[in-house]
């Protein structure tokens, strides 16, 4: 991933993998407004695809189906580094840490399986499945 800010990030899961319909219209949402506010704001932000536990062909299929670059889209392990793997809030908590965050975060999942209480707090968080 290249240094720049992130202005959000969307949530895949492997139960939301095949909704790419929505994904892709989300997506492409979200870049539509980070263009706008690069514009306005002088800024550099990128929008993040971050898909959990899922394979690199899903991951390919998913960039193939919605048009999200490769580049855009990364895997992590777990929601939490509870075992050693890249976590989700790791991500996110880096990125806050260094103010580099836009603040928007979307799971495309249920809050039951997803828990808001493991998405780090202090950031916006909507849930689409």
């Amino acid at each position: 991933m290249n240094k720049s800010e992130i202005f959000g990030y969307l949530l895949v899961t492997a139960r939301s993998l095949k909704n790419y319909d929505v994904i892709a219209k989300e997506y492409w949402i979200s870049v539509t407004e980070m263009n706008r506010e690069n514009r306005l704001s002088k800024t550099n932000y990128a929008c993040q695809v971050v898909c959990l536990e899922l394979s690199w062909r899903q991951r390919k299929k998913l960039s193939c189906y919605t048009g999200i670059p490769m580049k855009n889209i990364i895997n992590v392990g777990s929601i939490d580094d509870k075992i050693h793997y890249l976590g989700f809030n790791t991500i996110i908590n880096i990125e806050a840490k260094e103010d580099d965050f836009f603040g928007r975060t979307k799971v495309f999942d249920t809050e039951e399986n997803i828990p808001r209480s493991e998405i780090s707090s202090g950031i916006e968080v909507v849930y689409e499945y």
